[in-house]
């Protein structure tokens, strides 16, 4: 990859995440253009190598991937979201990223932790490939928070409703995997382990944000949680991916969350 096609994709990325080119059938547009500038004339004797770009003024790994969906280093579709935890982090927070892909949510909260004391991050990623991934990002951090993976505590495992093996299904690409009982064709073996448990072994007190987006599994992580924990284990604020799972926000609403903002795929819960 050269300097200028480096150079080229990093204005894209800039525009498109403070620019109308970011959105819809634009953005698109710039994603082909983008996946050219990469892939073009590449073969097995010239592979490209993953380079840094910035998403919100974090810094990021571009990885080099055909699965990845590129979109994501334009951060337009949860950007509220993203927002609402960096403004709820202050010193002494607890947020939990609940199928935390390659970390975007992660990263950026992790980013002003030079900033504020005595705070975690428990990352949950059952996919070998996206904690790999997570731990490349986070070394980009690590000259300015020289002890990031003391305060991000990575978790390679799906949230259930017990402790057991299953698989993970990546027919969808590397942001899209969902957890199934048996093997199917492109799973992968993984553990997987009850909220409670995560939280006891990390010695968690409390939980100022938690965000979970795990393809429709949300209300087998959840639930038993909730049925079963203390209520000051209860996060003060939820952020979750509700569209294939939208039961789920009636029993939060029946416990005592109120719903804050909702569009739709996504809903925020601050507990009363």
């Amino acid at each position: 990859m050269t300097s200028l096609r480096i150079f080229i994709i990093n204005l894209f990325l800039f525009l498109g995440q403070r620019t109308f080119i970011g959105r819809g059938k634009l953005r698109a547009l710039i994603i082909k253009i983008i996946r050219i500038i990469i892939f073009k004339n590449s073969n097995e004797n010239h592979i490209q190598k993953d380079f840094t770009v910035s998403i919100l003024g974090v810094p990021f790994v571009f990885f080099i991937d055909k699965l990845i969906g590129y979109k994501v280093y334009f951060c337009r579709s949860e950007r509220k979201e993203i927002l609402f935890i960096k403004k709820n982090i202050t010193d002494n927070t607890v947020f939990f990223d609940i199928g935390a892909n390659m970390g975007i949510y992660t990263q950026i909260v992790a980013s002003g932790f030079d900033k504020i004391k005595n705070s975690t991050i428990i990352a949950i990623e059952p996919d070998p490939l996206n904690c790999f991934r997570i731990k490349q990002n986070l070394r980009l951090l690590e000259k300015k928070i020289p002890n990031i993976f003391n305060l991000v505590k990575i978790e390679e495992c799906g949230v259930g409703e017990s402790n057991k093996e299953m698989y993970l299904n990546k027919s969808y690409g590397p942001a899209n995997g969902n957890v199934i009982e048996s093997y199917e064709k492109n799973s992968i073996k993984i553990k997987v382990k009850t909220l409670l448990e995560i939280i006891e072994v990390n010695k968690i007190s409390h939980i100022t944000c938690l965000k979970i987006d795990i393809e429709g599994y949300e209300d087998k992580a959840l639930l038993p949680f909730f049925k079963n924990a203390n209520k000051e284990l209860y996060p003060k604020n939820i952020i979750i991916e509700y569209f294939l799972n939208r039961s789920i926000l009636d029993y939060l609403k029946s416990i005592g969350y109120k719903i804050s903002f909702m569009n739709a795929s996504n809903a925020i819960l601050q507990l009363k």
